[in-house]
């Protein structure tokens, strides 16, 4: 394995056109952004307080088990105006991570006051809802309105990094009190599954392999350990009817955007599993440890076909995704200061991936397999 390219935009096989910017709407910095599991909204998390969601302008929000909007379309037609169609608010202050789970009916933020916030999303808007947390964006907001489900506590610090898994509901956080928990909806509450307290330091960022079954951690020691649960392994298996169909597959996370009624069926039948059928996964275990990954804090990891990981040294580490973990496949330095997020493109070829630091530079790379 090597690089192909340092950070050539030519790496990612297409042509990359500027889309929008959303200038001026944060007077605080954004701490971390995200799209949702089926590509069409985008998510931040601000230390002003508050969590918004953006969407192209040709974006029709409706219900969850729709599917008429292309994300391809959405996304990748030319410059346009996006829109915030929600805010949510409720932290006391700074919101470290915000995240949708794969059925797009949750959405979990968490910050700097230790706790998580589960946001839940309404169907249809009643004006008497006393427990909406947003504002009023118009037409828009019958369609895409939450309110607050649960505040998760438990961590005695800043809350990190939060990450669904991309195959049931089932969330993760990680905090600067060196913990991991599991949170799961039981009943109709939801609730600390388990608590990992593996890691002598801050744990800055947490991720789920695509399959859910696996999950991995970055320290500020420098240590990345990978978990596997059984009991996630047994519910990607039971979710196979419902992903299976005449012409091959759906992706059950990443991207699920069937196109035929056979497809959208499934989907539909899917979401609805995940829903009433919520993973308690609370026997996650260490399967391996690499120590020494980097040299000072790894603030970021994602867990694709590879594990990649960046860190406070400048460099960026790939280890081999299936398996106990071993020492880098491939480490190299990626800019000149911390790197402070990476992150694979699930979407086409899932060798390029994009990295940011505190030099100032967004860039992409791609791995040339040997």
């Amino acid at each position: 394995m090597k690089l192909f390219s340092r950070y050539e935009l030519s790496a990612c096989k297409s042509t990359p056109c500027f889309n929008a910017s959303l200038d001026h709407y944060y007077k605080r910095s954004v701490r971390s952004v995200r799209f949702t599991f089926d590509g069409r909204y985008l998510i931040c998390a601000s230390f002003s307080g508050s969590c918004g969601i953006f969407a192209p302008e040709d974006v029709i929000v409706t219900d969850p088990d729709s599917r008429r909007t292309d994300p391809k379309v959405a996304l990748c037609s030319g410059p346009k105006p996006w829109t915030c169609v929600a805010v949510l608010e409720g932290h006391e202050n700074e919101v470290k991570c915000a995240a949708m789970d794969t059925t797009g009916t949750y959405v979990a933020t968490c910050g700097r006051d230790k706790t998580v916030w589960i946001h839940q999303r309404c169907k249809l808007f009643k004006p008497t809802d006393s427990g909406d947390l947003n504002r009023d964006f118009g037409i828009r907001q019958s369609h895409f309105d939450f309110f607050c489900a649960a505040i998760l506590t438990g961590h005695i610090h800043d809350v990190k990094h939060l990450c669904w898994s991309p195959t049931a509901l089932l969330l993760i956080s990680s905090s600067y009190d060196n913990d991991i928990r599991i949170w799961g909806l039981v009943g109709d509450d939801w609730r600390c599954l388990q608590v990992i307290n593996l890691h002598s330091n801050t744990v800055w960022s947490v991720s789920f392999n695509d399959s859910g079954t696996s999950f991995v951690s970055a320290c500020a020691n420098g240590t990345i350990a990978k978990f596997k649960s059984i009991s996630a392994l047994d519910y990607k298996d039971s979710l196979s009817p419902f992903i299976s169909t005449s012409v091959g597959f759906l992706s059950v996370g990443t991207l699920a955007t069937g196109r035929s009624l056979e497809a959208l069926g499934k989907q539909k039948a899917l979401r609805k599993f995940q829903l009433t059928n919520p993973l308690k996964a609370d026997d996650w275990e260490v399967s391996s440890v690499m120590e020494n990954v980097h040299s000072r804090p790894v603030y970021s990891v994602d867990f694709g076909e590879f594990i990649i990981s960046g860190g406070g040294d400048g460099k960026v580490a790939i280890l081999e995704g299936s398996g106990p973990l071993g020492q880098p496949k491939l480490a190299f330095d990626a800019h000149c200061g911390d790197v402070n997020g990476v992150a694979w493109r699930r979407r086409g070829d899932f060798d390029v991936f994009a990295t940011v630091g505190d030099d100032e530079y967004l860039k992409i790379w791609q791995l040339c397999h040997e």
